[in-house]
């Protein structure tokens, strides 16, 4: 029976919370507020609130006001205790994968690289944490952020046991993989020549063809923000407009056209939503967070594709100068097969190489699918190749050691 891999949904279970024995910890107590501050990225005056104070107080009279800085040193003090016991567990953990990007904040002004680990561990569950959350000063050089990555690495002790990136495909990006890839091979090698140690996401490249099709109507696009900032603008027209909505029945709130937006344009939206919805179903199951998706790339790349092909056909002017844009940014990242996701989906239990042998014909030529067809199968044969050298490598390894120890047992027994 196959295991299901999944991730834990809650980190926190109810039934795990110890009952209030009569006795008040404030002690305690400082810890939960510390966590209920981080979990809720709260600002840490939040503890000094008044009528927080009130509550706490009139719920037990025994509460003592924490200060800011008092609560800002109890979230140090979790998160030192917590990497402990993270940094213990990686010592358990023989592969791992990482993904990162940039985040800025909510003036835009600080720019962050975060960097998170992903792993499965010893109970066959899917683990990931936020490994480093570090300002980054632009210009995003190559070399700088494949430095912040390794220091990240070896601050967590891990920097042999990683296996893959996964990056989106800004230019500083590809550059930073190069300079990575010399920083590991120094600790390990990478499997297949270093072929799967690179993994583009996914998610943003079906965005980067989805905004290709969007330039096309760029101009519609800015009166559809137009039709909704007039209407919000002042809460009289929003209520007409709930009215009108309700008067005609609406399953969903849609705009009134009773704005400088002509009817021709909201034709062209309603064709644009009609082909942007299988990149909609395609990236909500791709960033799943619960389950396992590596698998499933694969067949949401090829209907994404099929889509395209199929209005590629249009006699629609509008649609075909758009679909024509967005297959040849598709084409562009999808025109050789992604490695790794040819092999999840091939290793699959139910679909093993039929997989490949249904979709490669849907994303290329017959000629073109027979060779990477037959790429992916040597290099799975490669990749097991390399995992009974690994093992074997261990196993003697092992065996080393288990001789060494009874050798020494018997001369200390004389």
């Amino acid at each position: 029976m196959q295991s299901h891999i999944s991730f834990p949904t809650s980190s926190v279970d109810p039934l795990f919370v110890p009952a209030f024995d009569g006795k008040f910890d404030m002690e305690k107590v400082k810890v939960d507020v510390a966590k209920w501050i981080m979990i809720h990225e709260y600002a840490f005056s939040a503890v000094e609130d008044e009528w927080y104070n009130i509550m706490m107080k009139r719920n037990n009279p025994e509460w003592m006001p924490i200060s800011r800085t008092t609560i800002r040193n109890q979230c140090v003090r979790i998160y030192e205790s917590e990497k402990k016991k993270l940094k213990n567990e990686f010592k358990y953990v023989n592969k791992m994968s990482i993904t990162t990007d940039c985040s800025k904040s909510k003036n835009k002004k600080i720019e962050y690289f975060v960097i998170t680990g992903h792993w499965i561990d010893q109970n066959w569950r899917l683990q990931k944490r936020v490994l480093n959350f570090v300002e980054v000063p632009p210009p995003h050089r190559g070399v700088d952020i494949a430095n912040v990555i390794w220091r990240c690495l070896e601050d967590w002790s891990i920097e042999g046991k990683i296996h893959t990136v996964s990056v989106d495909n800004a230019s500083a990006n590809d550059s930073a993989i190069e300079n990575l890839k010399v920083f590991i091979r120094s600790k390990k090698k990478l499997l297949c020549e270093r072929s799967l140690f690179h993994v583009r996401c996914c998610a943003h490249i079906l965005n980067l063809v989805a905004q290709d099709g969007l330039s096309e109507i760029k101009n519609v696009i800015e009166c559809v923000h137009d039709s909704v900032d007039y209407i919000r603008r002042l809460d009289s027209r929003l209520k007409i407009f709930t009215e009108i909505v309700k008067q005609l029945n609406l399953r969903e709130m849609k705009l009134i056209e009773d704005c400088k937006t002509s009817p021709s344009d909201w034709k062209k939206v309603v064709k644009v939503c009609s082909l942007l919805e299988v990149f909609w179903k395609a990236t909500h199951v791709i960033s799943g967070s619960y389950y396992s998706t590596s698998n499933l790339f694969l067949q949401e790349v090829v209907w994404v594709k099929v889509e395209l092909d199929s209005k590629s056909q249009s006699s629609d002017d509008f649609i075909y100068d758009m679909v024509d844009s967005m297959k040849c940014k598709f084409d562009k990242y999808w025109g050789e097969s992604n490695l790794l996701i040819a092999i999840t989906a091939v290793l699959d239990p139910p679909y093993k190489m039929m997989a490949l042998e249904f979709f490669f014909p849907k994303l290329y030529s017959p000629e073109k699918a027979a060779t990477e067809l037959a790429f992916v199968r040597r290099t799975l044969y490669d990749l097991y190749s390399e995992y009974v050298s690994m093992c074997s490598a261990e196993s003697n390894a092992s065996g080393e050691d288990r001789t060494r120890g009874d050798e020494f047992q018997h001369q200390s027994m004389w």
